[in-house]
């Protein structure tokens, strides 16, 4: 009789909850502070976890944010790529639905961007990301 395999199936996916956990937890705290108030042990707090583990699966603060940002991204992709705009009015409903959701964070996030050098390739890469979305959905009409 061969041994049973273990897998750690369990433990990785306890892992990403604790992940997302973190992430989610940055991310209700950027709604209510500024980036530079908000410190490793309040992200650990509000994920219910600890500073270390916050350190272990995100190496700093800026990890954090690089993890929220790409999920952000991802979001904000699935969200406006995945939906099918047949009219002027259709694109735009998607961006105000879009905005709607996503808005105030990355209002708040453009308001720190000169004092947070962290930011820049945050909001680069957003930025990056609607003009391809913007040129794709209105070509007909830029063209």
């Amino acid at each position: 009789m061969s041994p049973r395999a273990y897998r750690q199936s369990a433990r990785a996916e306890a892992v990403q909850d604790t992940e997302q956990q973190i992430v989610e937890a940055l991310t209700a705290l950027l709604a209510e502070r500024w980036f530079d108030e908000i410190t490793l042990d309040d992200i650990a707090a509000t994920a219910g976890t600890t500073r270390q583990t916050v350190i272990r699966r995100f190496g700093s603060k800026t990890g954090v944010l690089s993890a929220m940002a790409a999920q952000m991204d991802v979001s904000i992709q699935d969200q406006r790529w995945s939906t099918p705009a047949q009219s002027v009015a259709d694109i735009v409903t998607l961006l105000m639905d879009d905005y709607e959701r996503t808005g105030d964070i990355i209002v708040r996030t453009l308001s720190q961007e000169v004092r947070i050098p962290e930011f820049a390739a945050v909001l680069d890469r957003g930025r990056r990301g609607h003009r391809e979305w913007i040129d794709d959905h209105f070509k007909a009409q830029l063209a």
